[in-house]
């Protein structure tokens, strides 16, 4: 999702004069994904319950214990490099990612 959001920013000519950085890279976002259930309500431990890229560069995966407001049960960050790497080397398993 942060690959294909930075090629469409990247590729896009009309808004390129106005990047901060060029190439704008994942160290220039910062982006939030909320997971609720089906029917909308929340989800909790050991759901994932929110993924974040920070603008340190790391992204953060955490859960949520039911009944507290935002009270987090496993709040994990890694460096987004290595988080790519493994979601790639996934995705695609016979393609080198380094």
């Amino acid at each position: 999702m942060v690959e294909l959001f930075l090629h469409n920013i990247n590729g896009n000519k009309e808004i390129i004069p106005y990047l901060y950085d060029n190439p704008f890279t994942y160290k220039n976002l910062e982006f939030r994904v909320f997971i609720l259930d089906k029917d909308g309500s929340d989800i909790f431990h050991p759901n994932l319950g929110l993924v974040s890229l920070t603008q340190r560069g790391t992204v953060t995966f955490v859960t949520y214990k039911k009944g507290a407001l935002c009270s987090r049960v496993i709040d994990i960050e890694e460096p987004y490099e290595e988080t790519y790497k493994i979601v790639m080397k996934k995705q695609y398993p016979n393609n080198s990612v380094d």
